[in-house]
Order: C-alpha cells, then sequence, then structure tokens
C-alpha cells in the first residue's frame, strides 16, 4: 500500500467499524500520549494512527464517529470512498 493511501485506508476501516483491523494495529509503534500524532506538522498517517491509539481508550464507537470528520478535514471523501471502495 502506498504511503499516501495508508492513512485513508485506516479511516475507511473504522468507518467501517472493523474491530479487527483496530486489533492487529496494536504494534503500531507510537507513543502511548500520542504526543507526536498531535504535535504540529503531523503526517496525515500519524493523524490516522493516533485514532487507532486512542480507541482502545475512547471506545471504538466514538473513533468511528470521529474517522469522517478527521477524513474531510484531510480532504478525503471519505464517503464517496465507501461508496467505492475498488476506486481508491
Amino acid at each position: 500500500m502506498g504511503e499516501t493511501a495508508r492513512f485513508q485506508e485506516t479511516l475507511r476501516k473504522l468507518a467501517m467499524i472493523d474491530e479487527a483491523f483496530v486489533r492487529d494495529q496494536t504494534g503500531l509503534g507510537l507513543d502511548p500520549a500520542g504526543s507526536r500524532a498531535l504535535a504540529a506538522g503531523a503526517t496525515d498517517d500519524e493523524i490516522a494512527d493516533m485514532l487507532l491509539v486512542i480507541a482502545p481508550i475512547t471506545g471504538l464507537g466514538r473513533v468511528v464517529c470521529a474517522a469522517p470528520d478527521v477524513a474531510a478535514a484531510l480532504g478525503y471523501d471519505i464517503s464517496a470512498a465507501l461508496e467505492d471502495p475498488d476506486d481508491q
């Protein structure tokens, strides 16, 4: 998967409530407080990864609800991606 597509895949999987995907991402190697992803200049991938990191703490439902807004903030049309995942 290309570097630019990784954050899109993460956001799409979260929006689909893919619990297995979230469980599989526990070894991301991100700092637990998430300060790196929230710091100024965070990459799209770091921001999407932050949602995975906080999911066990805040609950998957809250992260799933946040994923479309985060995607929009990153300029990614998650609604279109969910309608036609092969196009992404």
